[in-house]
């Protein structure tokens, strides 16, 4: 849990320094952006474990991340769980599965953070979608459908979960509801899931709240 978070916060902190200094999410440039951010994350987590005098591997941990604007969608990942798009009336993988682990016997190998070498680094990139979903390991039973392809019933309930409740606290509970039944309990596995819902009219300017006011994607939307 402590390695999880102090990668998690590494990884938004990092994003966010980006983000000021530029005015677009560019292809060719957010990849290396992402794995820079996943590095900086990696010697935090390495530094908190020689603070509490315990080797790396007690705090180690998967990591995903997405980063979205008007200009595009990017995403990354290491080790399990994955990252999936809403595009029409398909879900698409922003970053595919880790393959290097597909086949094997326990679910509960995996590449972690920590390591020296990342085997199952991933990128992914995509100029718009209307939603994404970032998840980790323990709902992986019930979303992959092949090494390619998810099955939609697992995302359309999260999503219409984020979309028909407005207040997000009151969102999230009804996703924990839903993550702690009887269904997902069958599987210890940590079980996070992200929704973004992405606006349609998510523009370089800014986004109009509900009250019509436009404000800036820097700004709160009340």
């Amino acid at each position: 849990e402590k390695g999880s978070e102090l990668a998690t916060r590494e990884v938004c902190r990092a994003l966010e320094e980006h983000l000021e200094s530029t005015e677009a999410i560019a292809e060719e440039s957010i990849n290396e952006i992402l794995r820079e951010s996943f590095k900086r994350a990696r010697r935090a987590v390495r530094e908190k474990a020689d603070d509490l005098d315990e080797p790396p591997s007690e705090l180690q941990t998967t990591l995903l991340a997405v980063v979205a604007g008007p200009s595009g969608i990017a995403g990354a990942a290491v080790g399990d769980g994955g990252i999936v798009c809403e595009r029409g009336d398909s879900y698409e993988l922003l970053v595919e599965r880790e393959m290097d682990v597909v086949d094997l016997p326990a679910s509960n190998i995996t590449h972690p953070l920590v390591q020296d070498e990342w085997p199952s680094y991933r990128h992914g990139f995509v100029e718009s979608c209307s939603g994404v979903v970032v998840f980790t390991d323990g709902v992986e039973e019930f979303v992959w459908d092949g090494l390619e392809s998810v099955r939609p019933g697992f995302f359309d309930g999260v999503f219409e979960i984020a979309r028909e409740i407005q207040h997000p606290e009151d969102a999230s509970e009804k996703l924990e509801e839903l993550l702690t039944s009887e269904e997902f309990n069958r599987f210890s596995d940590d079980k996070t899931v992200a929704v973004g819902d992405l606006p349609s009219n998510l523009g370089v300017v800014g986004v109009k709240a509900d009250s019509g006011e436009e404000v800036s994607l820097g700004d709160q939307i009340k």
